[in-house]
């Protein structure tokens, strides 16, 4: 089951519970499966708006003032670089309680090209302190992201890749916002986030057994002190992403982290900002940028 999917049943199984929280799905024509189910059963909790995102997130903002908990679903570059300013204006100075669920992380509408591509979505949006990101990357932290849409209160934005997305044979340890597997081996630590997780794990397995993993969910707000705890027993930290870069996570991460990383040996490899524009199957482009398996496994193999 997509990513998508997993939240909108997660959903409808909420509001066959009475909806407490108000929820309200606001799309710009975006379709899935299991919103189906939704529209045909609790129709009264569903708004297509059409294509116009820069006034559905003026109406979200609206349905918020109101004591509703607006969710705006759409493709991640159409809401994200469309509608920016009303992201920033509406939704965010006003502190409202609106989730974004975007859904195309990186190049996972690959062959639509550029004008479905968010390569600088992080990069975009990661500076405003009051946004809550999360990045599920499976079924157990897509759970976890609804569970923070309940509680929480405050704008909210959960970056959903295309696709199914499950790990299996493979167990990490979830506290603190982070998924976390340790080896003895203090040697390496590989950081990421969201559904990149999936192409480090296509590594080979002998490598992958004397590698730690740190996958961050929570992006914002990051838990700082568990970060700096677990970074501080590794001799080299290398950071992959799917974003330029030049702007995308990895600058968060050094600047925050910057006098422990200071002391060890600190690698980000990202998307080569003069080869982004670029038109092909996404395994193909994280090759054309060297951030596919084969690359990692090249990268992090003199480290060990």
């Amino acid at each position: 089951m997509h990513l998508r999917d997993q939240f909108f049943l997660k959903l409808y199984n909420y509001f066959k519970k009475g909806n407490k929280k108000k929820f309200l799905i606001i799309t710009n024509d975006y379709g899935a499966p299991y919103l189906d189910y939704i529209i045909r059963d609790f129709p009264n909790f569903y708004i297509n708006a059409g294509i116009c995102e820069q006034n559905i997130i003026t109406v979200a903002c609206g349905f918020a003032k109101q004591g509703f908990r607006p969710i705006v679903y759409s493709i991640s570059s159409f809401i994200i670089y469309r509608a920016f300013e009303q992201i920033k204006l509406d939704m965010l100075v006003h502190d409202l309680n609106v989730c974004l669920l975007t859904v195309g992380t990186g190049y996972a509408y690959d062959l639509d090209g550029p004008t479905h591509h968010t390569t600088e979505d992080l990069s975009m949006l990661n500076g405003f302190d009051n946004l809550q990101i999360s990045c599920p990357f499976d079924k157990h932290s897509v759970s976890e992201s609804f569970k923070i849409l309940g509680k929480n209160n405050g704008p909210k934005w959960i970056r959903l890749d295309r696709g199914n997305h499950k790990i299996e044979n493979f167990k990490f340890n979830f506290k603190n916002g982070n998924y976390l597997k340790e080896v003895k081996n203090k040697k390496l630590l590989i950081v990421t986030y969201g559904t990149f997780i999936h192409e480090i794990l296509k590594i080979n397995k002998n490598l992958l057994k004397n590698i730690s993993l740190a996958v961050f969910f929570n992006l914002k707000p990051l838990n700082l002190t568990h970060v700096s705890k677990i970074i501080k027993n590794y001799e080299t930290i290398v950071l992959f992403e799917d974003q330029n870069v030049d702007t995308g996570f990895g600058n968060f991460f050094l600047s925050k982290f910057y006098k422990k990383l200071k002391k060890k040996k600190f690698l980000k490899f990202g998307l080569i900002p003069n080869k982004i524009f670029n038109y092909n199957k996404r395994d193909n482009l994280l090759k054309l940028h060297k951030i596919d398996y084969r690359h990692i496994e090249k990268k992090i193999s003199k480290y060990l």
